[in-house]
């Protein structure tokens, strides 16, 4: 089945195009960039936690040297009081070498993600204690005089890394708004002069009457699809001109 000459092929339209190929762009950034986002963020901030937890029971471990030999109660509890004074910090407990707690405090703060930290305490005259775990069964954590444990609520920092990826979603989201309004004014400063040319052409029968002058602030396409428009007519009406002075002469 032919199609007509005179008939326009059904596509879409410049704008519908453009707007389309923004929400698309939109999309495929939306579901990308925050998660990237978001995981670049929590990595940091809980290894940031992770370290910080390390070197506050490195220090709990130093100060409760005193409490565990001395086995009292009271000063311990009062050194599990202020290490408790850490904002991220949900629980701290000191345990002598028997397993028996001599001191243990839990903050009424909720935390659904928490991370925890335990350090052996080792007698002064040893090398400094390498968190319980890390080498089990060596001779650096053999008679340790007790343990730190440390819990540490991760939640504040996943809730920024949270923050974080809306922050660049909403910020994805106005940069793209931004720039597809460029883009369809821009568009439409090109379109709407081509489509009342296309419309003038299509109704006017006259070659001799002149194109309606674009806009100055028209783009230079526009103006150089008038000027050629221009041409052609004026080039289609000499050859008529020429067509009809020699019909008459062959009359």
């Amino acid at each position: 089945m032919s199609m007509n000459s005179d008939q326009v092929p059904a596509r879409k339209p410049h704008i519908r195009q453009v707007v389309e190929t923004f929400l698309v762009i939109g999309l495929g950034m939306a579901l990308t960039v925050p998660p990237l986002v978001f995981w670049s963020v929590w990595s940091l901030r809980r290894g940031y936690i992770q370290r910080t937890g390390d070197e506050l029971a490195a220090i709990f471990a130093q100060d409760a040297r005193y409490p565990l030999l001395a086995d009292s109660r009271k000063d311990a509890m009062q050194l599990a009081t202020d290490i408790g004074k850490f904002p991220d910090l949900v629980g701290a407990a000191l345990v002598r070498s028997d397993g028996q707690v001599l001191a243990a405090i839990h903050t009424r703060t909720p935390a659904t993600r928490v991370h925890p930290v335990v350090r052996d305490v080792m007698p002064e005259d040893q090398e400094d204690p390498l968190p319980s775990g890390d080498t089990p069964g060596t001779p650096e954590n053999t008679g340790k005089i007790g343990t730190v444990r440390l819990e540490l609520a991760m939640d504040r920092a996943y809730r920024m890394s949270i923050d974080s990826a809306q922050q660049v979603m909403a910020l994805l989201l106005a940069l793209m708004l931004i720039l597809g309004l460029a883009v369809t004014r821009l568009s439409a400063r090109i379109l709407a002069p081509l489509s009342r040319l296309a419309k003038f052409v299509e109704t006017e029968q006259d070659l001799t009457t002149p194109l309606p002058t674009p806009a100055l602030k028209s783009p230079r396409e526009v103006q150089v699809i008038y000027h050629a428009v221009d041409a052609m007519r004026q080039r289609t009406a000499g050859s008529q001109n020429r067509l009809a002075e020699h019909a008459d002469t062959l009359e």
